[in-house]
């Protein structure tokens, strides 16, 4: 397993300006869904209250916030889906070197356990 794990923080730090992108595009994902609600409270609040021009200025206001967070929203998953994408190569070729390293150290642990003698 600590081969593994080294194989893939060595990857990880070759593609760290990925790695850190995908942070960021999780974290401002979460960020913003987080803050959603808000902007439907202070909606709630302007249709409970009488009409006013200017409750109707502040609701419309609160919508146009909503949709701006919901379009970031939408675009830092793109982004999430594109790095996953990208750094899917990148897996896929820290395992095959994992996997040609561990080969190549003497384990009895997989040869008796995958391939028992017969």
């Amino acid at each position: 397993m600590n081969i593994i794990f080294k194989e893939y923080s060595r990857v990880v730090w070759q593609k760290k300006w990925f790695f850190l992108l995908a942070l960021f595009a999780l974290a401002s994902a979460m960020t913003l869904d987080l803050s959603a609600p808000i902007y439907y409270k202070n909606i709630a609040n302007g249709l409970a209250a009488p009409y006013s021009d200017a409750t109707l200025a502040l609701m419309l206001d609160n919508l146009k916030q909503v949709a701006i967070i919901y379009a970031g929203i939408w675009l830092s998953w793109r982004l999430l889906e594109m790095l996953l994408f990208h750094s899917m190569a990148a897996a896929l070729i820290c395992w095959k070197s994992a996997v040609s390293r561990y080969l190549k150290n003497k384990n009895t642990f997989f040869s008796k356990t995958v391939f028992p003698a017969a």
